[in-house]
């Protein structure tokens, strides 16, 4: 997987799609993608991940939403791979591709990696949105230590308390 590979896949995927391409034709594409890449790729693609995140690329919400489909075909090799190339500060979107792995394991090594003490408003909602998504009681322990922080703002509150209810509901 080389950074030219995808981003002519990013391209074909972004918006506008043309007069003869739907979003199901899209989601069909990315889908089949996902299911040829195989696990031996969940490293490149982590790494790829976090090096759009970090330079902002434009095309970084496309991708999200691929990788987002590749995270359910390989869970487990893309969880592994997502926690190396995590770092203090993130970045968010590692962890909101993390929580869509389901890999609850990942709770306890992405808390010891991350720098949640410091942590930007944007890292603390990615973190409960992952937390959320990836459940347990684990998962429950750090949110509901995060809830009980003084110093968050609305947005980081609001997302404790999705992932909470998620947790709460059982589709966490």
């Amino acid at each position: 997987m080389t950074l030219e590979e995808l981003e002519a896949w990013l391209a074909d995927w972004d918006l506008p799609l043309g007069p003869f391409k739907t979003i199901e034709d899209v989601f069909a594409s990315m889908e089949a993608r996902a299911d040829a890449l195989g696990p031996q790729e969940a490293g490149a693609l982590a790494g790829l991940a976090a090096q759009f995140a970090r330079n902002r690329h434009p095309r970084t919400n496309v991708l999200s939403i691929f990788l987002q489909k590749y995270a359910e075909r390989h869970p487990d090799a893309f969880a592994r791979s997502l926690l190396r190339e995590l770092g203090p500060e993130g970045p968010p979107l590692l962890l909101d591709l993390l929580g869509s792995t389901g890999v609850r394991s990942a709770v306890s090594q992405a808390a010891k990696i991350l720098d949640v003490q410091s942590a930007t408003a944007d890292l603390l909602i990615a973190w409960a949105g992952a937390l959320g998504d990836l459940g347990g009681a684990e998962a429950r322990a750090y949110l509901n230590e995060l809830h009980a922080r003084p110093d968050l703002d609305e947005e980081v509150k609001s997302e404790i308390r999705i992932g909470l209810e998620r947790l709460e509901s059982g589709r966490g």
